[in-house]
């Protein structure tokens, strides 16, 4: 393996991981935050008197606009992760890398997902709808372009 191609490919798995680790640190603030909003309400639930009581709400993060999206972020890397790091190895070493440059696709697709899953309501908890698709579909590409430049090596 080239020179180049290490360099190139090691940018990319940093960058990767990079996007990944700030995927979860996000997941974590927003579980967190939406933990102490729980609180909050029970709390509130126990000060009012007998007649104004409440049970006090269920936690559930399925229901918080941001955790769950969030975990499907995290979720959603950690599914598609070995694809991606199995075909990056396997065209720097079948295909001397000449596929490496997509990565920086995907890349940038990871960091695009979270965006549209959360502020675009990309994600909910009744589905992904269409607008999740500009994210995850450049990614399913460079998955077949990769595949396609590894296949054409055997």
């Amino acid at each position: 393996m080239e020179e180049t191609t290490k360099l190139q490919m090691a940018r990319i798995l940093l960058a990767y991981t990079g996007t990944f680790v700030l995927q979860v640190v996000a997941q974590k603030i927003c579980f967190f935050r939406a933990v102490a909003h729980h609180k909050r309400l029970k709390q509130e639930q126990a000060l009012l008197d007998g007649a104004n009581r409440r049970p006090p709400p269920v936690f559930d993060v399925r229901n918080d606009p941001l955790c769950y999206p969030g975990q499907r972020c995290v979720g959603n890397y950690l599914e598609w992760t070995p694809m991606f790091l199995t075909l990056v190895a396997l065209d720097a070493l079948m295909a001397n890398g000449e596929g490496l440059w997509t990565g920086w696709i995907v890349v940038a697709a990871r960091c695009l997902y979270p965006m549209l899953a959360v502020y675009a309501n990309g994600v909910t908890i009744k589905g992904a709808s269409p607008k999740i698709f500009v994210a995850t579909a450049p990614m399913y590409v460079v998955y077949v372009y990769l595949i396609s430049k590894v296949w054409a090596k055997l």
